[in-house]
């Protein structure tokens, strides 16, 4: 099992109305430093694994598209560290939230080998 947090302030990708430029910067951000974090925690898993990612923060997302959309570079960014992609079977992603106080945020990474 890994466990990390990413001090990460996730956005709502379905509301966002910045300049392509910015949302593209901070997208390959989120995935590199999802992937760089991955590097560090070697060896990794075997596949099948569960990831699941919680996001802490203030507020609340709308769990069934919002959420799913704003861990999507970072979702890339595992699946670049086991070296397949997104949409393999093999990975389980599974989304959580979780409460803090105002000016505290991240994104809590666990993954799990499945049996």
């Amino acid at each position: 099992m890994i466990e990390f947090t990413l001090p990460i302030k996730t956005v709502n990708p379905t509301n966002n109305r910045q300049h392509w430029r910015t949302v593209y910067a901070r997208g390959k951000a989120e995935k590199f430093e999802a992937h760089g974090a991955m590097l560090i925690h070697r060896p990794l898993p075997e596949l099948p694994v569960a990831v699941t990612f919680t996001r802490i923060g203030a507020g609340s997302m709308d769990e069934d598209d919002n959420l799913r959309a704003s861990m999507k570079h970072l979702k890339d960014g595992i699946a670049l560290a086991f070296g397949i992609d997104d949409k393999d079977k093999r990975i389980t992603w599974q989304y959580a939230q979780e409460k803090a106080k105002r000016g505290l945020y991240g994104v809590r990474i666990r993954i799990e080998g499945k049996p």
